[in-house]
C-alpha cells in the first residue's frame, strides 16, 4: 500500500514498506486537489492559481502522463477518477464550478482528453452530475463535494 499527499506544488508518493517516497514535480502553483485511481497506478492532482492545470501521472514512478490545461480557471477544487480509471472529472473554482469529463481510451492516461465541459449553473451539467450519482454538501467557508461514478451513458457526453 502506498499513501498519495501533496506539498506545495509536489506530488507526493510515500511507500510504508521501505519509507521511501517518490515525487511528480511540475505544477506551477499550489496543489489544492489530489484523486489517486482505483486500481492504484494513476494520480491526478490539481492546482491553484492563474495558470490552471490537471496532472495525471504514474502512481508507481511520479512520471507526467497528461498536462490538462487552459481548462479551469482559479484552481481545481475536486478531481476523482471513475471505478475503472478510464474517466476523470475535475471541479473548478471559477463563478459557474465548471465540471469536466475526461478520458482515457487506451488506458494508459497517456491520450487522455476532455469529452465533457459544462457550467455549475446549465440544465445539461446538472443533468450530469446527477447522473454521476453527485453529492453536494456545503458547510460554513467550505464545500465538501463526494463525487460518486456509477456509469457514464452516451447521451450526457457529446
Amino acid at each position: 500500500m502506498h499513501l498519495a499527499s501533496l506539498g506545495a506544488a509536489v506530488g507526493v508518493i510515500y511507500k510504508p514498506a521501505d519509507h521511501s517516497q517518490l515525487f511528480h514535480f511540475g505544477h506551477k502553483n499550489d496543489i489544492i486537489s489530489l484523486t489517486v485511481s482505483s486500481c492504484g497506478r494513476f494520480c491526478a492532482t490539481g492546482d491553484l492559481g492563474k495558470d490552471v492545470s490537471v496532472r495525471i501521472w504514474d502512481a508507481l514512478t511520479g512520471q507526467l502522463l497528461n498536462n490538462l490545461d487552459k481548462v479551469h480557471w482559479r484552481g481545481v477544487s475536486h478531481l476523482a477518477f471513475s471505478p475503472d480509471s478510464k474517466y476523470l472529472v475535475s471541479i473548478g473554482m471559477d463563478d459557474n464550478h465548471t465540471t469536466c469529463v475526461y478520458e482515457t481510451l487506451n488506458g494508459e492516461w497517456n491520450d487522455g482528453h476532455r469529452i465533457s465541459k459544462e457550467t455549475g449553473v446549465s440544465e445539461r451539467a446538472k443533468r450530469a452530475r446527477r447522473s454521476m450519482k453527485t453529492r453536494i454538501r456545503a458547510t460554513t467557508k467550505l464545500t465538501l463535494f463526494s463525487i460518486l461514478f456509477c456509469s457514464l451513458a452516451s447521451p450526457l457526453i457529446h
